[in-house]
């Protein structure tokens, strides 16, 4: 299912912008468009969302602040995962030795990659990663694997509260995207 809601939030990451109340002047052109022509990864997304991180009301802001904290500690997971078994002693930083003895176990696609990762990871350019150097590259990684525009995909889907109680359900989603499919 992740695989799908990032499927998602990609397809709509370029034109979806909200300017307020959902109307279909409150959607960018290239959105309303595409939602009239094919409503379903958009209805996938705020499903996934409703039933992923709301609740029986359906989703609040607080829900999406989860969706868009849980996406973001997993991508800086995943980048960290990368540095953290380069650590051979387990000190908390990996030397370029370190990294070197990684790089050399990899194949040699991977070899490019690990290295151009160590540098872009090393900010004072000393061939060694502190913690605080590993933390900072991490937390960059996750707002680069999320970003701030998929974020705002997310948060869109809090527009279709048709009767502005501060919860978004399916069926409000459901019947906007009907209503700008006519």
């Amino acid at each position: 299912m992740r695989v799908g809601l990032v499927w998602v939030l990609l397809w709509f990451a370029g034109p979806l912008w909200f300017a307020g109340p959902l109307s279909a002047g409150g959607l960018s052109e290239a959105v309303l468009k595409q939602v009239q022509a094919d409503p379903e990864p958009f209805l996938e997304l705020a499903a996934a969302l409703i039933h992923g991180f709301g609740g029986p009301q359906g989703l609040d802001a607080a829900g999406v602040d989860r969706f868009v904290a849980l996406e973001r500690a997993e991508a800086r997971a995943s980048a960290l995962r990368r540095v953290q078994v380069a650590d051979l002693d387990f000190d908390g930083g990996v030397t370029a030795d370190e990294m070197g003895v990684l790089v050399a176990a990899a194949s040699a696609k991977a070899r490019g990659r690990l290295w151009a990762l160590f540098e872009a990871a090393d900010a004072n350019t000393d061939r060694a990663l502190s913690a605080d150097e590993t933390a900072l590259w991490g937390r960059a990684e996750a707002l680069r694997s999320f970003s701030p525009a998929d974020e705002a995909i997310a948060r869109a889907v809090l527009t279709f509260d048709g009767n502005a109680d501060g919860w978004v359900t399916l069926e409000e989603v459901r019947a906007a995207v009907a209503a700008l499919a006519t």
